[in-house]
């Protein structure tokens, strides 16, 4: 695994490269790689081509339908730059308009600005609003510097909008001469007013004045904006990101708007990267179609986009060529495959493949792991759901409740949503128009069983209760979850079923929140003291800097003395005991250099015990890092006056010269299992200044304000059970391998394009930071009107709840938490241990790092849908293909000296040398045996379980379809064929991966060249 680009990565970018490095060409191309498949990867080497051929900083438009998606990727797309350099390219504007008001831009070789569509194209017919105060304030600015008599003709307040606070000083503030654009600019803004109002923009603007809403106007003149921006300055590269979202911005209606047609077809169009892994609807079932879903016009009004000035010709030929090709498909599928018809319409659809992969390859990739002869083990666990009489009771409360127009949307909401009278909410019309009806016996959430923790044994919810049959409480109230590669036996807490996390995908909204808050209230209900209650109870903490803490101070200190002096890994693989043999041995010949001695005069030098700060304390003021570590507790403690005078008191330690050997035991326990040693360990092993004084705050901001932050909560100090927290944390750490977790993880986010060690630390101090959320429910037959709050933590929905709270360590502050920081978080070994999401999660996110199941709590409508789901997990590096790379080599490495390092530099090495294949997708996205553990729900009397059935026998036909109308019909003509004639059948699917047509240039180019020129010719004629 390494960032680099593998083989199938490396010639989709040279392809691509080549196409929008043609000047003659239309300079448009398509990565539509499978999910997974690391498209993001291809996009940043392309831009790293790309900037080398100019002298100036590329200036790159990356565009996608969210800063969810944005957020993630943006940073990877510049991650071949050096770390400051990275910084400067990346802009924090996030719409066209707010461009100009950039004084300065830091030197880089790319300028990349991350934009939605909604904020920086909105088009005629959209819904426009007044936008930022700042752009209000520039525009105000703006139109006094080209139309000084317009703006004293327009209302006083119009560009004021709902700003109250300091807007005239904002206005004043943009008036400056520094915010001032150039001539040019203001003639291209000058320009696009006219062009937005159509004629005089003095008599125009003043009658839109009177005639539409503020927001309307506000909205035209920064569309106006945005379009000066665009003729003042072009974008070298516009990269569409998951495009299908807002395909209508690309189709020839789309390209008549005015920022559209200026973007991508004004007088230096940019070049055009898509990436998408469902450019079109790569299949659409009949209901799909009846909604309006057209794969056929999709398909080719998008190859006539990437075509250009041609694409019309070169979408009549593929029309053509898929037509003739659906034709040959079908009649395989009607005759006997003996037959000598069958094999000349084998010849004949193998020809028009050839044609259409020749005609469409210089336009587009997509490499697929679909059809590669590889089991890779994914099996379905169906679980099964057994019906209550409770269950009943709340359906007919539910449809009882529900006025008539409604009733008929009580089933799928009560398939789906536990506790839907209490979780649905006002954005659903059926209960927000409801009767209020009360049902004593009803099985519900109140607020007092929710204050005694004490909710229902049972929740009347049949699928809630299987899923709580794989997902255990005693399991999900661990900290962590196991790691790929345990360097000794996990033991105690985590012997047995170790924390699995688990992605589950709903159809509703209110799914995700109620099966989130009621698996976090059962792990609370099991292990938090009930006679406390919920409040009180959550809020005791343990670690807490203050008199008497300092074994807390030791537990979290990465000793830089310990951190240098020993290492686990010296063991060679051996068991615990042994390890701890070898950390002794390491630590009598650190401390004999020292020129520290072990009292062994008499028993009671032996047995005589120090607090072990003083020790540890003593040890780095001999060791010379006394200093540091000062200076960084200090920077660290800030404000905080309890730990300021730990801090201090730590640092008075004197000298020490001897120590006895109940300390040196005492002090082997803490190399081996102190979290911040462990941490510090770890760190060091992918960043080698850990321990230098710019790197030992990183660390120990890490240590004092993420991992003790973190493990400060009264669940896992019930769920763990010790004498004293120290011992409870230093027990976890070595039942759980803690260390080998955290090594793991380092290794990961290096992989992800954090190359600078000081990331590694601020990144994940960060996220153990985002620990909680929480979801409300709406009381039944209360006369009160409180909702019943429930936190969320070791499972959050993904998209949303009430109160999403982040803790950030130590500062006291909570803030609402994104998305993006719930995706991180579940992308660490640590909580949330279950993430729920619906469609919102399925496309263009990744959740593999940490998680091989998937859940489909409420079944996908197609084959498609599925794969994108799975397609989450099922990516680059993910924890089912280390496990398996871990299993098959990392026992034989975990034997070699690896001279303080990572052991998995050296897994990465020997898998790519002993697992890899010509493609490069082996073993790092495909590998045997690597499959997902998924999990469908068996209700009862229903056809869940056949229909499961049947979308994958259609995920592996479905491919055909591709250009055809009537999808499912034509791939029920396949399935209705002899299962002998599938092998023959998927073989002729379309093969559109740039790797593939290098395989079989030598035939397919001959092809390819003509087509394309006669395209041309076509056109030009």
């Amino acid at each position: 695994m390494s960032a680099s680009l593998k083989r199938f990565q490396q010639a989709t970018v040279e392809v691509a490269c080549r196409t929008l490095e043609d000047v003659a060409g239309p300079r448009r191309f398509l990565v539509a790689d499978e999910v997974g498949l690391g498209k993001t990867v291809v996009a940043r080497d392309i831009v790293a081509r790309l900037c080398k051929r100019q002298s100036r900083p590329l200036l790159v438009y990356y565009v996608t339908n969210g800063q969810r998606v944005g957020n993630q990727n943006r940073g990877r797309l510049v991650d071949f730059l050096p770390r400051e350099e990275r910084k400067n390219a990346l802009s924090n504007i996030d719409r066209l308009g707010l461009i100009p008001f950039e004084t300065a831009r830091p030197k880089a070789k790319v300028r990349l600005y991350a934009l939605t569509p909604a904020t920086s194209f909105p088009g005629d017919q959209a819904r426009l609003h007044g936008g930022r105060k700042e752009e209000r304030a520039f525009l105000r600015a703006l139109l006094g510097w080209t139309y000084p008599q317009l703006i004293r003709s327009l209302p006083e307040d119009l560009l004021r909008g709902t700003a109250r606070k300091n807007w005239e000083q904002l206005v004043e503030a943009y008036r400056h001469a520094r915010y001032k654009p150039e001539e040019r600019f203001l003639r291209a803004f000058r320009s696009a007013v006219s062009q937005e109002f159509k004629g005089d923009p003095y008599a125009k603007i003043v009658e839109a004045a009177k005639t539409e809403t503020k927001g309307r106007i506000i909205g035209r003149l920064r569309r106006a904006l945005a379009h000066a921006q665009l003729i003042f300055s072009p974008p070298d590269l516009v990269i569409f990101d998951e495009f299908q979202r807002y395909r209508e911005l690309l189709t020839p209606n789309g390209l008549q708007d005015k920022l559209m047609s200026q973007l991508l077809c004004g007088a230096n169009p940019p070049a055009v990267l898509l990436l998408s892994a469902t450019p079109y609807k790569l299949y659409a079932g009949r209901w799909e179609q009846a909604a309006g879903a057209d794969h056929h016009r999709e398909l080719f009004e998008l190859i006539e986009f990437l075509g250009g000035d041609h694409g019309k010709v070169i979408r009549q030929r593929a029309m053509s060529a898929f037509s003739d090709f659906g034709d040959s498909i079908r009649a395989m599928a009607r005759i006997p495959s003996e037959s000598s018809e069958f094999d000349a319409h084998r010849v004949s659809a193998s020809a028009q493949r050839t044609t259409l992969q020749g005609l469409l390859g210089p336009l587009m990739s997509r490499t697929e792991r679909e059809g590669r002869d590889v089991s890779d083990g994914s099996h379905t666990v169906p679980l099964a759901c057994e019906l209550s009489a409770e269950d009943v009771r709340v359906y007919r409360h539910l449809v009882n409740s529900f006025k008539k127009q409604h009733r008929s949307e009580a089933l799928p909401y009560w398939l789906s949503v536990p506790l839907p009278m209490q979780a649905l909410g006002k954005r659903y019309q059926a209960w927000k128009q409801r009767i209020s009806l009360n049902d004593s016996k009803l099985t519900k959430l109140t607020l007092e069983d929710r204050k005694k923790l004490k909710p229902a044994a049972h929740w009347p919810h049949p699928k809630l209760r299987a899923l709580q049959r794989v997902l255990k409480s005693d399991s999900l109230a661990l900290p962590w979850t196991a790691p790929s590669l345990p360097w000794w036996s996990l033991s105690g807490d985590w012997a047995g079923e170790t924390p699995e996390k688990l992605l589950l995908f709903s159809r509703f909204k209110a799914t995700p929140q109620s099966i989130a808050a009621l698996l976090s209230l059962e792990v609370e209900a099991s292990y938090l003291p009930k006679k406390r209650g919920y409040e009180l109870a959550w809020r005791q903490r343990r670690l807490q800097a203050g008199k008497g803490r300092m074994p807390i101070l030791a537990l979290f200190h990465p000793s830089p003395f310990l951190i240098g002096a020993v290492d686990p890994m010296k063991a060679r693989g051996g068991n615990l005991r042994s390890v701890r043999a070898s950390v002794m041995a390491q630590l009598l010949s650190a401390l004999d250099k020292l020129g520290v001695q072990i009292d062994k005069a008499t028993a009671k030098e032996r047995k005589r015990r120090r607090p072990i700060w003083k020790i540890i304390s003593a040890l780095d003021l001999r060791a010379g890092f006394s200093a540091m570590s000062s200076s960084a507790w200090k920077q660290v403690a800030a404000d905080d006056v309890r730990l300021l005078g730990c801090v201090q008191q730590w640092h008075k330690a004197s000298t020490v010269t001897s120590i006895s050997s109940s300390e040196l035991r005492d002090l082997a326990t803490i190399a081996l299992s102190s979290p911040g040693v462990v941490a510090g360990r770890a760190l060091r092993r992918h960043y080698a200044q850990a321990l230098a004084p710019e790197g030992f705050h990183d660390l120990l901001r890490l240590c004092w304000h993420g991992l003790r932050t973190y493990l400060d909560n009264p669940v896992f100090f019930a769920r763990l059970k010790g004498r004293t927290p120290a011992l409870t944390l230093q027990q976890a750490a070595l039942s759980g391998n803690l260390e080998a977790l955290l090594d793991e993880h380092f290794w990961l986010a290096r992989q992800s394009g954090s190359e600078d060690g000081a990331e590694l630390a601020e990144d994940l101090c960060s996220i153990l930071g985002v620990t909680t959320g929480s979801f409300s429910f709406h009381p039944i037959g209360s006369k009160s009107e409180q909702r019943i709050r429930v936190r969320c933590h070791a499972a959050v929905p993904f998209g949303g709840t009430d109160h999403e709270l982040d803790s950030k360590a130590g500062t006291g502050v909570t803030r609402p938490v994104r998305s993006d920081e719930l995706r991180k978080a579940f992308n660490t070994p640590f909580w949330p241990h279950v993430l729920a999401t619906t469609s919102v999660g399925q496309e263009g996110l990744d959740f593999h790092v940490w998680c091989g199941r998937v859940a489909h709590w409420d079944l996908c409508s197609s084959p498609l849908d599925l794969e994108q789901r799975e397609g989450r997990i099922q990516r680059y590096g993910g924890q089912l293909i280390r496990r398996s790379l871990a299993k098959s080599l990392g026992t034989e490495l975990l034997k070699k000296d690896l001279h303080g390092g990572s052991v998995w530099p050296e897994i990465e090495r020997a898998g790519n040398l002993e697992k890899s294949d010509l493609s490069g997708l082996s073993p790092w996205w495909v590998l045997p045996e690597t499959g997902v553990t998924r999990y469908i729900f068996r209700m009862p009397h229903s056809r869940d379980e056949a229909r499961f059935k049947a979308l994958q026998e259609q995920r592996l036909l479905y491919r055909l379809a591709l250009g055809q109308p009537n999808q499912e019909d034509f791939v029920n003509v396949l399935m209705a064929s002899h299962a002998d004639k599938f092998p023959i059948l998927r073989e002729l699917a379309l093969d559109l991966s740039a790797f593939g047509r290098e395989k079989t240039q030598s035939g397919e180019e001959r092809i390819m060249t003509p087509l394309v020129h006669e395209a041309t010719v076509q056109a030009r004629r």
